[in-house]
């Protein structure tokens, strides 16, 4: 069964020499880079070597709403033509870490896609997958309980950020702006956690400690 997530890594790895060969430019950025800007038209795809990067929409209050979060092997925005979005502009992509990234262009990935069978249904899958994850917000938004949307985030977060070895390192904003809560309410339902021993937490972020019971804050449209 294909879990939802919220952290993306390692989708396109097997296609990083081939990527590497269409890159127009390979380059380090450090924390805080904006690799894509609010109020531009994305030109260019980002496909992760190393480093942490976050996806979000900025709205014109200047308010951010987290998608994503990205690390080695994705590749993002999939973006295959040279057309634009209505909500581009809204976009942004910047690194969490210090990151090494290639860019590419919408052609390039294109002339991928019509040349390499596995790399189309790669995309395809990939597409497939965060739209699951999109719809899977919607019905998290719609929980009443601040609780019961953290801890239903940090169920579905910590399976991807196990697999690279971390616990979720997220801070109490980032995941406010994944939610569409405030820092408080997260602060308060982090606490609730820790008090029945679901979660320690540290400047780094998140550990899962008891996963049975974290799960019983969780909305049960997501157990498995």
């Amino acid at each position: 069964m294909e879990q939802t997530r919220f952290y993306f890594a390692d989708h396109f790895t097997p296609f990083y020499p081939k990527l590497a060969q269409l890159a127009w430019q390979q380059k380090q950025v450090p924390a805080g880079h904006v690799l894509a800007a609010a109020g531009q038209e994305i030109t260019d795809l980002f496909y992760i070597i190393q480093g942490f990067c976050c996806f979000s929409l900025v709205d014109d209050q200047g308010n951010e709403a987290i998608q994503s979060f990205h690390g080695p092997g994705s590749l993002y925005p999939v973006k295959c033509r040279q057309f634009h979005f209505v909500l581009e502009p809204a976009f942004r992509y910047v690194a969490l870490s210090p990151a090494q990234v290639l860019c590419l262009k919408p052609e390039a990935v294109q002339s991928l896609v019509r040349t390499d069978p596995d790399f189309a249904v790669a995309a395809l899958d990939f597409h497939t997958v965060y739209a699951n994850m999109q719809s899977a917000r919607l019905v998290i938004h719609q929980n009443v309980c601040a609780v019961q949307k953290v801890a239903t985030f940090l169920y579905l977060a910590y399976p991807a950020w196990r697999q690279q070895g971390q616990g979720i390192g997220l801070t109490q904003e980032q995941v406010a702006a994944v939610l569409g809560v405030s820092r408080v309410q997260v602060a308060r339902a982090y606490r609730v956690l820790r008090q029945q021993k679901a979660i320690a937490t540290h400047r780094s972020g998140v550990t899962i400690l008891d996963m049975e019971k974290l799960k019983e804050h969780c909305s049960a449209s997501f157990l498995f």
